[in-house]
Protein backbone atom coordinates (compact mmCIF):
# COMPACT_ATOMS: atom_id res chain seq x y z
CA UNK A 1 0.00 0.00 0.00
CA UNK A 2 2.93 2.59 0.61
CA UNK A 3 4.26 1.92 -2.56
CA UNK A 4 1.23 2.40 -4.54
CA UNK A 5 1.19 6.35 -2.57
CA UNK A 6 4.75 6.69 -3.00
CA UNK A 7 4.62 6.10 -6.47
CA UNK A 8 1.09 8.02 -6.58
CA UNK A 9 2.78 11.58 -4.93
CA UNK A 10 5.87 11.30 -7.60
CA UNK A 11 3.67 11.04 -10.07
CA UNK A 12 1.48 14.17 -8.86
CA UNK A 13 4.77 16.06 -7.77
CA UNK A 14 6.42 15.51 -11.33
CA UNK A 15 3.50 16.61 -13.10
CA UNK A 16 3.12 19.83 -10.89
CA UNK A 17 6.46 20.89 -11.45
CA UNK A 18 7.69 24.10 -13.86
CA UNK A 19 8.06 23.67 -16.97
CA UNK A 20 11.68 25.09 -18.38
CA UNK A 21 10.92 25.41 -21.77
CA UNK A 22 7.57 25.38 -24.08
CA UNK A 23 7.25 22.22 -26.34
CA UNK A 24 4.62 22.25 -28.60
CA UNK A 25 4.13 20.33 -32.00
CA UNK A 26 5.93 23.25 -33.85
CA UNK A 27 8.96 21.74 -32.19
CA UNK A 28 10.80 19.07 -34.55
CA UNK A 29 11.73 16.98 -31.50
CA UNK A 30 8.37 16.80 -30.65
CA UNK A 31 6.49 16.45 -33.93
CA UNK A 32 8.96 13.40 -34.55
CA UNK A 33 7.61 11.48 -31.97
CA UNK A 34 3.83 11.99 -32.87
CA UNK A 35 1.77 9.58 -34.92
CA UNK A 36 1.04 10.78 -38.22
CA UNK A 37 -1.28 13.13 -39.24
CA UNK A 38 -4.11 10.92 -39.85
CA UNK A 39 -4.10 8.82 -37.06
CA UNK A 40 -3.39 10.19 -32.74
CA UNK A 41 -3.21 7.93 -30.29
CA UNK A 42 -7.62 8.94 -29.09
CA UNK A 43 -7.83 7.33 -32.65
CA UNK A 44 -6.24 4.10 -32.41
CA UNK A 45 -6.88 3.68 -28.39
CA UNK A 46 -10.62 4.31 -29.29
CA UNK A 47 -11.00 1.93 -32.17
CA UNK A 48 -7.74 -0.09 -32.51
CA UNK A 49 -7.21 -0.29 -36.45
CA UNK A 50 -5.31 -3.63 -36.70
CA UNK A 51 -4.70 -2.81 -40.07
CA UNK A 52 -2.69 0.41 -39.32
CA UNK A 53 -0.54 -2.02 -37.14
CA UNK A 54 0.03 -4.18 -39.95
CA UNK A 55 1.79 -1.60 -41.66
CA UNK A 56 4.53 -0.67 -39.16
CA UNK A 57 7.83 -2.26 -39.46
CA UNK A 58 7.99 -4.64 -37.01
CA UNK A 59 11.46 -6.02 -38.38
CA UNK A 60 13.26 -2.57 -37.61
CA UNK A 61 16.49 -4.73 -36.34
CA UNK A 62 20.18 -4.70 -35.74
CA UNK A 63 22.57 -7.20 -33.45
CA UNK A 64 24.62 -5.42 -30.40
CA UNK A 65 26.45 -8.06 -28.27
CA UNK A 66 24.71 -10.89 -30.23
CA UNK A 67 21.34 -9.74 -29.15
CA UNK A 68 19.01 -9.06 -31.97
CA UNK A 69 17.38 -4.89 -30.78
CA UNK A 70 14.37 -4.24 -32.35
CA UNK A 71 14.22 -0.43 -33.18
CA UNK A 72 10.21 0.62 -32.41
CA UNK A 73 8.41 3.47 -31.50
CA UNK A 74 5.44 4.69 -29.43
CA UNK A 75 3.36 4.02 -32.26
CA UNK A 76 4.04 -0.19 -31.95
CA UNK A 77 3.01 0.76 -28.23
CA UNK A 78 -0.20 2.13 -29.51
CA UNK A 79 -1.20 -2.10 -29.96
CA UNK A 80 -2.48 -2.18 -27.07
CA UNK A 81 -6.65 -1.89 -25.92
CA UNK A 82 -7.34 -0.15 -22.61
CA UNK A 83 -10.08 -1.29 -19.90
CA UNK A 84 -10.53 0.85 -16.70
CA UNK A 85 -10.81 -2.09 -13.78
CA UNK A 86 -11.36 -1.59 -10.34
CA UNK A 87 -9.22 -2.84 -6.89
CA UNK A 88 -11.18 -3.77 -4.56
CA UNK A 89 -8.17 -3.59 -2.02
CA UNK A 90 -7.60 -0.08 -2.81
CA UNK A 91 -10.80 1.35 -3.65
CA UNK A 92 -9.24 2.56 -6.97
CA UNK A 93 -9.95 2.16 -10.66
CA UNK A 94 -7.09 1.74 -13.12
CA UNK A 95 -5.95 1.65 -16.70
CA UNK A 96 -5.49 -2.43 -17.85
CA UNK A 97 -3.80 -3.07 -21.12
CA UNK A 98 -5.05 -6.11 -23.17
CA UNK A 99 -2.15 -6.32 -25.78
CA UNK A 100 -2.62 -6.54 -29.82
CA UNK A 101 -0.81 -10.02 -31.28
CA UNK A 102 1.75 -7.51 -32.81
CA UNK A 103 3.26 -6.36 -29.63
CA UNK A 104 2.36 -9.82 -27.68
CA UNK A 105 5.90 -10.88 -30.22
CA UNK A 106 8.24 -8.41 -28.55
CA UNK A 107 7.64 -9.52 -24.84
CA UNK A 108 10.58 -10.10 -23.46
CA UNK A 109 12.61 -8.93 -26.54
CA UNK A 110 15.44 -6.14 -26.80
CA UNK A 111 14.11 -3.10 -27.95
CA UNK A 112 15.38 0.72 -28.89
CA UNK A 113 12.67 3.59 -28.34
CA UNK A 114 13.25 7.24 -27.97
CA UNK A 115 10.46 9.89 -26.49
CA UNK A 116 10.76 12.20 -23.58
CA UNK A 117 12.64 11.46 -20.38
CA UNK A 118 10.48 11.77 -17.22
CA UNK A 119 13.00 11.54 -13.97
CA UNK A 120 10.26 10.70 -11.32
CA UNK A 121 12.68 9.79 -8.71
CA UNK A 122 16.42 9.73 -8.90
CA UNK A 123 16.88 7.54 -5.61
CA UNK A 124 14.39 4.99 -6.65
CA UNK A 125 15.63 4.38 -9.81
CA UNK A 126 11.90 5.82 -11.17
CA UNK A 127 12.61 6.71 -14.93
CA UNK A 128 9.47 6.66 -17.43
CA UNK A 129 10.09 7.44 -21.12
CA UNK A 130 7.08 9.26 -22.99
CA UNK A 131 5.84 9.91 -26.14
CA UNK A 132 4.55 13.83 -24.94
CA UNK A 133 6.32 16.38 -22.81
CA UNK A 134 5.15 15.93 -18.98
CA UNK A 135 2.89 18.84 -19.29
CA UNK A 136 0.73 16.56 -21.69
CA UNK A 137 2.09 13.42 -20.33
CA UNK A 138 0.05 10.13 -19.38
CA UNK A 139 0.33 11.07 -15.51
CA UNK A 140 -1.27 14.56 -16.20
CA UNK A 141 -4.57 12.49 -17.63
CA UNK A 142 -3.59 13.61 -20.92
CA UNK A 143 -2.42 10.66 -22.78
CA UNK A 144 -3.63 6.76 -22.75
CA UNK A 145 -1.51 4.07 -20.67
CA UNK A 146 0.42 3.43 -24.46
CA UNK A 147 2.40 6.36 -24.41
CA UNK A 148 4.55 5.89 -21.59
CA UNK A 149 7.26 3.21 -20.21
CA UNK A 150 8.82 2.48 -17.07
CA UNK A 151 12.53 2.43 -17.55
CA UNK A 152 14.36 0.39 -15.57
CA UNK A 153 18.63 1.61 -16.14
CA UNK A 154 20.96 -1.81 -15.87
CA UNK A 155 23.11 0.40 -13.73
CA UNK A 156 21.94 3.89 -11.54
CA UNK A 157 22.67 6.23 -13.67
CA UNK A 158 23.67 10.17 -12.64
CA UNK A 159 20.18 11.45 -11.91
CA UNK A 160 21.81 15.14 -12.55
CA UNK A 161 22.48 14.27 -15.82
CA UNK A 162 18.45 13.97 -16.36
CA UNK A 163 15.88 16.72 -17.21
CA UNK A 164 12.56 16.77 -17.13
CA UNK A 165 11.67 16.37 -21.25
CA UNK A 166 15.31 15.68 -22.11
CA UNK A 167 14.47 13.53 -25.55
CA UNK A 168 16.85 10.27 -25.42
CA UNK A 169 17.01 6.67 -26.99
CA UNK A 170 17.02 4.12 -24.73
CA UNK A 171 17.33 -0.02 -25.36
CA UNK A 172 16.47 -2.98 -22.99
CA UNK A 173 14.14 -5.43 -22.26
CA UNK A 174 10.69 -5.16 -23.04
CA UNK A 175 7.74 -6.40 -20.78
CA UNK A 176 4.03 -6.34 -21.39
CA UNK A 177 2.37 -6.00 -17.88
CA UNK A 178 -1.33 -6.67 -17.80
CA UNK A 179 -1.38 -7.95 -13.74
CA UNK A 180 -0.16 -5.06 -11.68
CA UNK A 181 -2.37 -2.05 -11.28
CA UNK A 182 0.80 -0.23 -9.29
CA UNK A 183 3.17 -0.42 -12.91
CA UNK A 184 3.32 0.77 -16.18
CA UNK A 185 1.61 -1.42 -19.08
CA UNK A 186 5.51 -0.79 -20.75
CA UNK A 187 8.62 -1.63 -18.88
CA UNK A 188 12.07 -1.39 -20.57
CA UNK A 189 14.92 -3.14 -17.89
CA UNK A 190 18.05 -3.92 -18.11
CA UNK A 191 17.87 -0.63 -20.06
CA UNK A 192 20.67 1.80 -20.63
CA UNK A 193 21.28 5.35 -22.79
CA UNK A 194 21.88 4.85 -26.47
CA UNK A 195 21.74 8.44 -27.24
CA UNK A 196 20.36 12.14 -25.96
CA UNK A 197 17.87 11.80 -29.40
Amino acid sequence: MLKYFTVSLLILCACSQEKEKPTTDKDPEFKSLLLPEHQDTTTVWNNFDPEYFSSLDWDDTYKKEGRKIHRISFNHLADVRITMEYEPEFALDYQKGHFGEYIKQLNGKWVEIRGFMLPLDHAQNFYVLSRNPYSSCFFCGKAGLESVARIKFREQPDGAKYRMDDVITVRGRLSLNNTRYDELAYIIDLAELVGPN
